[in-house]
């Protein structure tokens, strides 16, 4: 009978040995669940924060791509406009030298004109 006393005494601690290590194990497990679940709820609000960042981009992406191809349009016709005035300028620059060559040839003609009145008069 002792010996079965024993017997169920050592059973009891290992039982109780047992309790122990599995409600150290529980508390463990516990911790790691409460630890996954802050970080389930911090990648949750974190994956909306970046799904909320990617939509701003990407509207920010279409604004700037149509004012990217509407500035592009303007700088095309505004490149058009200066080649026009740029080959403008070139006709008005011959047509101001001209005018000079006319002028000077008139002065010169005045000058011979005036020579030849006071060769006359003397």
């Amino acid at each position: 009978m002792l010996e079965q006393l024993r017997e169920e005494e050592k059973k009891c601690k290992d039982m109780l040995d047992l309790k122990i290590t599995a409600e150290q194990t529980m508390e463990l497990a516990e911790e790691d669940a409460k630890e996954m679940k802050a970080r389930r709820v911090a990648n949750k609000e974190d994956i909306i924060r970046q799904q909320l960042r990617l939509s701003q981009l990407k509207s920010q992406k279409k604004r700037l791509a149509a004012e990217s191809e509407e500035l592009t349009a303007g700088n095309e016709a505004v490149i058009k406009e200066n080649e026009k005035c740029e080959a403008d300028n070139e006709n008005l620059q011959k047509v101001i030298m001209e005018l000079i060559q006319r002028i000077d040839v008139s002065t010169l003609l005045k000058e011979i004109d005036m020579e030849e009145m006071r060769h006359l008069a003397t």
